[in-house]
């Protein structure tokens, strides 16, 4: 699988390097991706690359995650050929894009076959905090509506939204012991972090962006980025906590299971007989 990664990346480099020096072909929209620069999806790809070939599972997981967000047009191209029809610079976008996805799913495949252990841990609190942090960027535009007279609909908001916000991604990160010590069930805390996680990031995060794209939000970006950027931070590090509290709370093998399974060092068939 390192192989098929470091092989889809350096094909995605080369042909981005080519479009840096060559000029891009021209893509819907104007652009591939939200974030300018025509060296960047290169140097992404050169940095995933070198951690294709590390034992650190997180450095490979950052860069798969930093591809599939600079390729985070590719939903909203695909959308756009279902129901707008099919044109060349589309085509060209849903191409380009959907390399950058594959590519930074096959470093996050990669990153996560390899061994479980700290690294995880430390991941999980990564996820933890950034979900805090895009939680409380959201409360504090909820409270500047708060002050411009909006009153007790966003004071429930703030209160029904803040275990999500609070207790949830930190209890993911302290991998189930919120309490006194006692450990909670999985699923309790792996079921709600998954569904407001994809919600929020769906929501926020793409729909959010698509509406942008297409033009639906009055006023500049600027001034919707702060909602559409606390919002995904949110949703998304309570993606990566979960996934790294999944991964850190896996029940080990049982000694019965073991005694089943075959042995890797030793030939499944049997020594032939000599007597006669």
């Amino acid at each position: 699988m390192r192989r098929i990664a470091a092989a889809g990346l350096t094909v995605y480099g080369l042909v981005h390097a080519w479009w840096a020096v060559a000029g891009p072909p021209p893509f819907a929209n104007g652009a591939e991706s939200l974030f300018p620069g025509d060296w960047l999806p290169v140097i992404l790809a050169a940095v995933a690359l070198v951690a294709v070939g590390r034992t650190g599972r997180l450095p490979l997981a950052a860069a798969g995650a930093a591809l599939g967000l600079y390729s985070l047009l590719f939903p909203m191209v695909a959308v756009s050929l279902v129901f707008e029809g099919v044109a060349t610079d589309k085509l060209t976008s849903l191409s380009a894009t959907g390399a950058g996805v594959a590519c930074g799913v096959l470093c996050l495949v990669v990153a996560r076959r390899r061994p479980r252990g700290r690294l995880d841990e430390r991941r999980a609190y990564l996820g933890a905090w950034v979900a805090v942090a895009g939680y409380l960027m959201c409360v504090a535009l909820w409270l500047v509506d708060l002050a411009g007279g909006t009153g007790p609909a966003m004071t429930a908001l703030v209160a029904a939204t803040s275990p999500a916000g609070t207790v949830l991604p930190l209890a993911l990160a302290r991998r189930g012991r919120p309490g006194r010590g006692r450990p909670v069930p999985r699923w309790l805390l792996l079921g709600p972090a998954f569904v407001v996680g994809g919600g929020l990031t769906a929501y926020f995060g793409i729909a959010g962006m698509m509406a942008w794209v297409a033009g639906d939000f009055a006023g500049p970006f600027r001034a919707l980025l702060p909602e559409l950027a606390g919002g995904t931070l949110w949703g998304s590090g309570l993606l990566l906590a979960a996934a790294s509290y999944r991964t850190v709370t896996r029940p080990a093998p049982s000694e019965g299971d073991r005694d089943h399974e075959p042995s890797a060092s030793l030939p499944s068939w049997r020594a032939p007989s000599w007597r006669s």
